[in-house]
């Protein structure tokens, strides 16, 4: 019996970790290789990260159905706009059950966002890359290494002048050819659910 009491605190550690979904356990970090993924747009057209190589792409975990994602809206579409003018490409990802096609679509339109979002059915993806929260935000280099990840900015309200644009000065660094002055932030939003 007493044998059996000394095992047990390791015998449930091992259930709970092989209970985890294993993007759970394991997910990529800054310095590491980004997930490969083929995700499908509202329009059902399949993107794949491999068809970015050599550029930098940015990726955004955001849900039509999270106002935290809603109030970063404008800000993500001209983070975009300049992304795409600097030969950069910006990809959403949309993780939570909420997130249908005619969700993603409708609020896709309706906030001008000016890049695709990619249904990712039960978050597998955004998990990999480490997400917990809407949204949450990636830059991946050229070669396909994650080299920022976490917060959009300083001001998730959206209304406080000068703000920390934490992804803005990312994508420019590593645009650069440069390391991002903070390579990890810590992204405040709703959990993927």
């Amino acid at each position: 019996m007493t044998s059996l009491r000394r095992a047990a605190p390791a015998l449930l550690a091992g259930l709970v970790v092989a209970a985890l979904p294993a993007a759970a356990v394991a997910w990529a970090g800054v310095g590491e290789p980004a997930p490969g993924f083929t995700l499908s747009d509202a329009a059902g057209r399949q993107h794949r990260l491999e068809d970015h190589r050599g550029k930098v792409v940015v990726l955004v975990a955001w849900s039509a159905g999270c106002e935290d994602s809603q109030r970063y809206a404008r800000r993500l579409a001209r983070l975009a706009k300049r992304t795409a003018d600097s030969g950069g490409v910006v990809l959403g990802l949309a993780p939570s059950a909420c997130d249908t096609a005619e969700a993603v679509d409708a609020a896709a339109k309706r906030h001008g966002l000016g890049f695709p979002v990619l249904l990712d059915p039960g978050g597998r993806t955004a998990r990999a890359l480490g997400a917990v929260v809407t949204p949450t935000a990636w830059v991946v280099d050229g070669g396909g290494v994650v080299r920022y990840q976490g917060a959009i900015d300083s001001d998730p309200g959206g209304a406080r002048q000068g703000a920390t644009e934490f992804l803005r000065e990312a994508v420019e660094a590593v645009l650069a050819g440069k390391a991002p002055p903070r390579p990890e932030t810590r992204p405040v939003g709703t959990s993927i659910r």
